[in-house]
């Protein structure tokens, strides 16, 4: 009976694990192309 719910729990929960760990990839990469940009601009600068 309380299967279901379990499951939908587990599934919520590893989602969640994998969505913030994609999100703080996307963060990271973010950050390196933007720290990136910037000493290109003072390169031509």
């Amino acid at each position: 009976m309380n299967a279901p719910i379990l499951l939908y729990g587990f599934f919520s929960l590893k989602f969640g694990i994998f969505a913030s760990n994609q999100a703080l990839k996307e963060m990271t990469n973010f950050g390196f192309l933007t720290k990136k940009t910037e000493d290109e601009f003072d390169n031509i600068l």
